[in-house]
């Protein structure tokens, strides 16, 4: 994660903290930093007065700097520290009036430190119990939340099991790696009475959202694959899906179908599929223009009728694949991706996904949700 990414998800969390946890949390800053008036305020002899009321300038300067400095505000953080030091040359000047600091008898110094001190070591025991506070707080929280987004992402992993499968003349192998404990994307195999439907899923954006869409889009799925078969299987997923997404939400599918020999492929708004013809020796990209799923309820949607032969190959992906980006902001594609299926096409199912996933990670982190299903035509029909 760059810099600027880090500061975002920072701010982001800043923003999101309930009202009395942040509240708790600058009266701690506020108090350590108020202490040290009355540390240095005892080193150069000054009045208790003018430590209070450096005490409260500063105190309430480095608050602001924690707002605006987590939530990115940077014009302001220099608006902050011009106020501070400005406020801090008016009170030298009005405290003094022009003289030096007016310096405590000796006879009264031991005294005076030693409220000097009480009074230091009061705001330093309060910021520590605010601070301590605020963090078991929140980590109450985080961890109930963390434990929350883990169930999240156990029933995750029930629903997107690995698939391995052969049905007559076909293999097939999926597999999703999330980015995180939940995930958006959705692989999954239904081997119907006289053929089978494949297909990959990919929910808007990723995390505990995505993943609430995904496992509505897989009931919907098999429920409406079963009533309309593959012809009007995305306008009935698009109407079911439509009243349940946020406005913006919508889901980008591509699907392959086998019944009674016909072949039908449709994507909508999805990665074109790879399709490695064996007699050729080439790889061509596979794809029907279609909108994504949950964006138009007037959306119209197309099938197209597609041909294999024994050896034959199709790789469906996700954009968490193809959008790996390098230290240079460049994307992976398609290209690189057509090279090792070539290079590999007749490797079993599961070490030619391993080989694809593992260029991708040859050009850059994973950052978004990974999905992968292969289906070989494995012999004459």
């Amino acid at each position: 994660m760059n810099m600027a990414a880090s500061w975002r998800q920072n701010a982001e969390y800043w923003k999101q903290l309930p009202a009395l946890s942040t509240a708790r949390f600058m009266a701690a800053v506020f108090c350590l930093i108020a202490s040290f008036s009355f540390i240095w305020g005892t080193v150069f002899g000054a009045s208790l007065t003018s430590n209070a009321c450096f005490a409260g300038v500063n105190g309430f300067a480095a608050t602001l700097w924690v707002v605006t400095g987590t939530r990115r505000m940077f014009n302001a953080m220099g608006i902050v520290g011009c106020l501070q030091a400005a406020a801090n040359i008016w009170l030298v000047a009005a405290l003094t009036k022009g003289r030096s600091i007016h310096a405590v008898p000796f006879g009264a110094f031991e005294h005076y430190a030693l409220v000097n001190a009480a009074i230091a070591s009061v705001l330093i025991g309060a910021g520590y119990w605010l601070f301590l506070h605020s963090f078991i707080t929140e980590g109450r929280r985080y961890f109930d939340t963390l434990t929350e987004i883990r169930l999240a992402g156990a029933i995750h992993r029930s629903l997107v099991p690995e698939i391995k499968a052969a049905v007559n003349s076909f293999e097939f192998y999926g597999c999703s790696w999330p980015s995180g404990e939940v995930s958006g994307d959705l692989v999954d195999f239904v081997q119907r009475d006289r053929g089978w439907f494949a297909y990959v899923a990919d929910v808007s954006g990723h995390g505990v959202p995505a993943g609430v869409l995904m496992t509505m889009v897989k009931s919907a799925a098999r429920t409406w694959l079963a009533a309309v078969g593959p012809c009007g299987f995305l306008p009935a997923l698009n109407q079911v899906l439509l009243p349940l997404s946020a406005p913006n939400m919508y889901l980008t599918l591509a699907f392959l179908s086998y019944t009674q020999g016909k072949m039908e492929l449709a994507t909508a708004g999805h990665v074109p599929v790879l399709h490695f013809d064996r007699l050729a020796s080439t790889v061509s990209e596979r794809w029907v223009s279609n909108l994504p799923i949950a964006l138009l309820s007037d959306a119209q949607f197309e099938v197209s009728e597609m041909s294999s032969g024994p050896g034959d190959v199709f790789v469906f992906l996700t954009d968490g694949i193809t959008e790996v980006v390098d230290d240079h902001d460049r994307d992976l594609g398609l290209e690189p991706l057509k090279s090792v299926l070539i290079e590999n096409a007749g490797a079993p199912l599961p070490e030619l996904a391993r080989r694809l996933r593992d260029r991708a990670f040859q050009h850059g982190k994973q950052t978004d949700d990974q999905t992968l299903l292969l289906i070989r035509h494995s012999r004459a029909i």
